[in-house]
């Protein structure tokens, strides 16, 4: 945003759109996806569209400066990031619900652990990536490019390997409408025990801790701790050091994204093997991980509405 000629407070204030989008997008994709009667399953077709739209709306927020005069490029990437935000909601939420639907019972606490070791290895590969160029927001185009030709590959992997049975239509809600899913989420809030309020308050707090670092940490690194200036002319000393600074950035992530995992492992281990009450045991990883740390099995019985 700011590489495009947005003001600091607004440009900060934009990027509150994963928090916000994710929030009430996740719940909406995932009552769809529980009760979705296409003869590809409830989670592929779901899948599909969010790749699709995440694929249309990150090549058009990335080339937005390519497109437009750059004056005019910030009045269409800014609203588009919210697009963006949005997509990418849609093609994460339902993942871990298939893992859930297509595992035995015996097999959902290694699947959650398999999860759980990709994760991290998908953000130690995304700050790898940010180690490709000397300064990320210069070529975000080739990057968008890149990250999803990635989402692509896994999705198409998944597919190939992941059958899902057909879910029967339920003759109680022919007719509902568009509106079901909204209904759906609805009655499932108004029923929900105050558990479930504290429960999403906690995350919400989270994602803006993991939204803060993962944003604003990397130009801080650039900014104020090597004293760079990225729209400096390349090869000066400000744009090297702009430079040097995120590659620390990228640096300090990957080695987060090792912690995270060894953590996740421990902590799997712990819940397993003794008899730690799990709220002591999540409380420490949600503070220094973020939301990567719900990695608990989900039972047979909550399986069709595990992705809400």
């Amino acid at each position: 945003m700011l590489h495009l000629g947005m003001g600091p407070a607004l440009a900060t204030l934009n990027n509150i759109a994963g928090p916000i989008t994710g929030f009430f997008t996740g719940p909406l994709v995932g009552a769809t996806s529980d009760s979705l009667t296409s003869p590809y399953g409830r989670r592929r077709p779901v899948i599909v569209v969010g790749l699709v739209a995440t694929w249309v709306a990150g090549m058009l927020f990335a080339s937005a400066e390519h497109l437009l005069p750059k004056e005019k490029a910030i009045m269409f990437a800014a609203p588009m990031y919210w697009v963006m935000d949005v997509t990418i909601n849609i093609l994460q939420t339902p993942h871990r619900a298939l893992v859930a639907d297509l595992a035995s019972d015996e097999q959902q606490v290694p699947m959650q652990v398999v999860f759980v070791c990709l994760m991290a290895i998908g953000n130690f590969v995304a700050f790898s990536i940010m180690q490709i160029y000397d300064v990320t927001v210069e070529h975000m185009f080739e990057l968008m490019l890149l990250v999803c030709a990635l989402n692509t590959a896994a999705v198409a992997i998944q597919f190939l390997v992941a059958t899902e049975t057909p879910l029967a239509r339920d003759p109680d809600k022919e007719g509902a409408g568009a509106c079901a899913p909204v209904v759906d989420v609805a009655k499932a809030v108004k029923g929900s025990p105050r558990i479930l309020y504290h429960l999403a308050f906690v995350q919400c707090l989270v994602w803006i801790g993991l939204t803060s670092w993962n944003l604003y940490a990397g130009q801080w690194f650039g900014v104020s701790v090597y004293g760079g200036d990225e729209t400096a002319e390349p090869g000066s000393p400000e744009h090297e050091a702009y430079a040097r600074g995120e590659t620390q950035f990228a640096q300090g992530g990957q080695c987060k994204a090792v912690l995270g995992l060894v953590s996740s492992l421990v902590i799997i281990l712990v819940l397993l093997h003794t008899k730690i009450p799990p709220r002591l045991v999540y409380a420490p990883r949600a503070s220094s991980a973020g939301p990567s740390w719900g990695f608990w099995p989900p039972s047979s019985s909550s399986r069709t509405v595990s992705s809400r």
